[in-house]
Formats: structure tokens, sequence, C-alpha cells
């Protein structure tokens, strides 16, 4: 099931949602903000502003993000490989 990449590729998104939920955030409204945000990121912005220990919701307090028009078998899984290249830091202490 899937290709030779499929395991990686989804240790990357496992990944992504457990820091998001050690830095105390909302993983669906993390994961829902950042994909909406790389598209329009080039290699010349702070990619580094998307981890989890970094990253600040782009949408204006109160707002909604509709979930339902993120497809997620199309996203680019290269654009996240180079934010998770990161060194990601520890969560901060309890």
């Amino acid at each position: 099931m899937g290709g030779e990449t499929t395991g990686q590729r989804a240790a990357i998104i496992f990944t992504l949602v457990e820091c998001a939920r050690r830095h105390g955030h909302d993983p669906e409204l993390y994961l829902t903000d950042i994909l909406e945000r790389l598209p329009t990121m080039t290699n010349q912005d702070d990619l580094g502003a998307l981890l989890p220990s970094r990253w600040k919701p782009a949408t204006a307090a109160g707002a909604t993000i509709n979930v339902a028009t993120i497809n997620v078998a199309t996203i680019n899984v290269a654009a996240i490989n180079v934010a998770a290249t990161v060194p990601v830091e520890p969560a901060p202490a309890a």
C-alpha cells in the first residue's frame, strides 16, 4: 500500500502533529495554517517560523478556518521536508 516513501511522508506528518501538541498548539489548527501558508512561500522566506516551537497563527483572533478546503492527498510533502529539516527545539518546561 503506497510507494517506497509513504512511510517517511507519514512519519513527517506525525512528527509535526506531535511537536505541535508538545508546544501546546491544536494540531488541526497548526497543520491547516501552515499548509495554507506553504504554497505562497519561497526558499527566501523564513520557513523556520512554521516550526511548532516558533509558530504563531496567521489568522486573526476568533477567525475560523475551513478545514474541509485542505486536501491532504495533494499536499506537497517536499515543502514539508524543508521545514522538518530544521532542528526541533525541546518543549518548554511545564
